[in-house]
């Protein structure tokens, strides 16, 4: 596993640990990325918010199942957005 692949697993099993700083963190990187995607498919800046909140718990509910030697983080993060 290579250094980044092993900082986003270890990033993970911080959220995983329900570590709130791992999640701020989880945000700060891709909450911009998970609200335009969203804003893309809906129509109002509330029903967006609301999305990438739910995107979020649900981020944080299965930060266990992440697996870097199966997809990039950015990766797993945009299939569950796109999931939503």
């Amino acid at each position: 596993m290579e250094q980044a692949e092993h900082a986003d697993w270890q990033l993970m099993q911080r959220v995983a640990a329900s570590d709130e700083a791992a999640l701020d963190e989880l945000y700060a990187r891709f909450g911009v990325l998970v609200y335009q995607s969203a804003r893309q498919v809906l129509g109002t800046r509330p029903e967006t918010e609301d999305a990438v909140q739910e995107v979020f718990v649900r981020l944080w509910r299965t930060a266990d199942r992440f697996d870097p030697h199966r997809a990039k983080l950015v990766t797993w993060v945009m299939l569950i957005t796109r999931r939503h």
